[in-house]
């Protein structure tokens, strides 16, 4: 996953349509939660993933419906897709998915595609719920990197109007727990823009350890700038899910 700033484009992990950019498209936005992510999807897979196919997972056969604090996380599905484009922001939209889905037929290919990436066990994609509404209001991706599912990264997209409101924290913590404790995951890795303050602070909250910087590795507004790594290995895992129970009971 990586959490970026608006008007930034990644060069890596985009999403592919199936459709040629448009010179006159508008430009749509991917905006998260507290913070903003970048290439959260793509239809790359990336190295290694033919290496060797792993065991069907119950997950593969339908994604189980994941219930956080003041969130529903449940499978994709077809019919988000008006809800999704109408909700989402041109800019972030832009920033993470090329071409950027312009319209919420486009928005049904990249559901479909993100469909089948659940049947092959190649990724785990949610739509967002908050409590008390109706209508998805975004997106959170679990991508594997390897052919097991032990190393992979992940995404949040958020409505502008859930900005600041934490929600991007309990999706996070919801997600992780699906993560680690579900998938099996080992090692769980995100971007984030060296220069996004808010996006680093909200790994941060979340138990993410800043591992390297990246130099010049990211493509914002015709210049390259520096990303930073951030990760939560199982181990990390165990003690994040342990301040959780003890915040439950104070």
């Amino acid at each position: 996953m990586i959490i970026q700033d608006h008007d930034c484009q990644s060069s890596s992990r985009q999403l592919d349509s199936g459709r040629q950019p448009s010179p006159q498209r508008r430009r749509p936005s991917l905006a998260l939660g507290d913070t903003r992510v970048r290439s959260i999807v793509s239809h790359v897979p990336p190295a290694g993933a033919h290496a060797a196919k792993p065991a069907a997972s119950d997950w593969q056969k339908g994604l189980p419906i994941l219930r956080g604090p003041g969130v529903t996380l449940r499978q994709i599905e077809p019919q988000d897709a008006t809800a999704l484009f109408d909700a989402l922001a041109p800019q972030d939209v832009e920033a993470a998915f090329e071409p950027a889905p312009t319209s919420a037929e486009m928005f049904g290919q990249y559901i479909s595609w993100a469909r089948k990436q659940i049947t092959t066990g190649r990724a785990a994609c949610f739509a967002i719920v908050p409590d008390g509404s109706l209508h998805a209001v975004g997106v959170v991706q679990l991508r594997r990197l390897d052919s097991q599912f032990k190393t992979a990264d992940w995404g949040i997209v958020l409505a502008p109007a859930w900005r600041g409101t934490g929600l991007f924290v309990d999706v996070a913590q919801t997600l992780l727990r699906f993560a680690f404790e579900t998938v099996g995951v080992h090692r769980l890795e995100a971007r984030t823009g060296g220069t996004n303050l808010p996006a680093c602070a909200a790994m941060r909250k979340i138990g993410a350890k800043l591992e390297a910087c990246l130099p010049k590795s990211f493509l914002c507004g015709g210049r390259y700038l520096d990303d930073e790594l951030w990760v939560i290995a199982d181990r990390d895992w165990q003690e994040i899910r342990a301040a959780l129970a003890l915040a439950k009971t104070t």
